[in-house]
């Protein structure tokens, strides 16, 4: 999942979801890169005005908490499971997330 930010709200550290390219198509910076404030500083210079990032994990979690306990609910209806330990549970929830990424 990604977002795309103004580069004014971009922090050193988020990682880019596609590659940055200049004005005649070369890439600045490669996707799947933990981008620097340095490498920020020279996007504002070069006139980006947006990226596209990689949602950090967490947000995926709030944002899917509701579909989340639905798919695991349907889980463990599929599988006829009613009692469940938190190593199960875990499993069931981990499931749910890979679903979740894959739509």
């Amino acid at each position: 999942m990604s977002q795309l930010i103004n580069i004014n709200d971009a922090v050193e550290g988020m990682v880019l979801a596609e590659p940055i390219f200049n004005k005649i198509g070369q890439v600045m910076i490669a996707k799947d890169i933990n981008i620097t404030s340095k490498q920020i500083n020279i996007l504002k210079m070069w006139g980006i005005k947006e990226i596209r990032i990689k949602r950090l994990e967490e947000d995926i979690l709030v944002d899917n908490s509701s579909k989340i306990q639905q798919i695991k609910l349907q889980i463990l209806n599929d599988l006829g499971w009613s009692n469940i330990n938190d190593y199960i549970d875990e499993m069931i929830e981990l499931a749910a997330l890979t679903k979740i990424r894959l739509r």
